[in-house]
Order: structure tokens, then C-alpha cells, then sequence
């Protein structure tokens, strides 16, 4: 019979029971580690972006290429019977050399220049776009700043083979249609 005998609080199971206040907190705390990580995480993605961009410029040192501006070029658009023209100026990326860069200004006192052939192959570039062409998107001006790039190396390799060098980039430093 001794062993029959219960003590007192054994055998009954003890119960908790979680009041709906405690799941409140819990999202409360919840939200607030949110809210308060939530522009760590995005600093931090951020510097992460930006440190990649700063290896690809810096890949690039300022003694690899040098930069020459041609002149403004202003082309009717074809197929608007001279309503619409595009206006722009060219910034061009060489590689290093005095020759190289001398193809692309004025001609001085026995150095060769291309200057006026370069932007007659240009202007022959831009007037064979429609305004649907040259209005597009980021993408179409990229295709077109890399047609005039392979148009100027072809140009040059032709008629200046012996000069050493290549037209690296072209950006847009000023494009504007009317």
C-alpha cells in the first residue's frame, strides 16, 4: 500500500498558459530589430556596390589613356525632312601617344590629322539613324557610342596604320535632339 500512496504535485502535468499579451511583445521586438537593422543592412549593401565601382574605375589609371574632345557635330535626323536634328559632342579615350592624339586635332606643321575625316565618318553615322533610333533607351546609346568607337579604329587603321594606338571609349558629353 506504501507504494500506491501519491504524493502530493506528483503525476499532475504543470501547465503554462501564455497570455496573448506575451505574442504581442514578441512581434513588437521583433518589428523594432527591423526597423533599427534595417538601414545597417542597407549601408552595407551599398559600400559593397560602391567598392566595386571604385575597382573598376580604378583599374583605369589616368596615365593609361588620354582624353580628347572633338568638336560639336549637328546632323539632321533622317526621314524629317530637316525638322529634327541631334546635336553632340564626342569625348574620346586614346591610348597614349602624341601621334595618336595628333590624328584627332588641327593639323599643325607636319603632323598628320584625321580630325575632319573622323567627323565626316560621324556625321555619316548620325544621319542614317531615324528618331527612333537615337531617342532610346541608355542601351541604344551605348550601341551607338560603340559604332562610332569601331568606325574611328577602322578609319584609322586604314589610313593611318603606321601610328601605334586606338580609340579605347566614346562617351557622349553632350547629346541633344531637337
Amino acid at each position: 500500500m506504501a507504494d500506491e500512496e501519491k504524493k502530493d504535485g506528483e503525476g499532475e502535468e504543470i501547465v503554462v498558459k501564455k497570455s496573448g499579451n506575451s505574442h504581442i511583445m514578441i512581434m513588437m521586438v521583433l518589428c523594432i530589430a527591423v526597423i533599427l537593422l534595417t538601414p545597417f543592412a542597407v549601408i552595407y549593401t551599398l559600400r559593397i556596390f560602391d567598392g566595386a565601382e571604385q575597382e573598376k574605375i580604378s583599374d583605369v589609371e589616368p596615365e593609361d589613356y588620354q582624353e580628347v574632345t572633338l568638336d560639336e557635330i549637328s546632323v539632321n535626323i533622317s526621314r524629317s525632312s530637316g525638322q529634327h536634328i541631334v546635336l553632340v559632342e564626342l569625348t574620346l579615350h586614346l591610348t597614349k601617344g602624341p601621334k595618336m592624339k595628333a590624328l584627332f586635332e588641327d593639323p599643325a606643321d607636319g603632323v598628320k590629322s584625321l580630325k575632319k575625316v573622323f567627323q565626316a565618318n560621324i556625321i555619316d553615322i548620325l544621319r542614317t539613324k531615324v528618331m527612333e533610333d537615337l531617342e532610346g533607351s541608355a542601351s541604344v546609346k551605348k550601341k551607338l557610342e560603340k559604332d562610332i568607337m569601331l568606325t574611328l579604329n577602322s578609319v584609322k587603321n586604314e589610313l593611318a596604320p603606321e601610328i601605334q594606338g586606338q580609340v579605347m571609349r566614346v562617351f557622349f558629353s553632350r547629346y541633344i535632339l531637337q
